[in-house]
């Protein structure tokens, strides 16, 4: 992995989910590739609050579906 920021998955964008997910924007390199939650407006809240931290991450509200073909090195669960 060096060379390359952490590639980071957040499932569960709730309160406890976007705290998490603020952490490891601040404290780290990493690339938020995925946020999933079956609540859209979770998914909007993590938007709004990060903006260009997570202008290129896939949201998605159908887990089983994202995780067939996810692309994280770390995934974190917040449910």
């Amino acid at each position: 992995m060096a060379g390359r920021p952490i590639r980071l998955a957040l499932l569960g964008a709730g309160g406890r989910g976007r705290a998490v997910l603020a952490n490891w924007i601040a404290l780290t390199d990493c690339k938020v590739t995925a946020v999933v939650d079956p609540n859209p407006e979770a998914l909007k809240a993590v938007r709004d609050r990060f903006g260009d931290a997570v202008r290129n991450a896939e949201f998605v509200t159908d887990l089983p579906a994202w995780y067939r073909r996810a692309d994280a090195d770390i995934v974190t669960i917040h449910s």
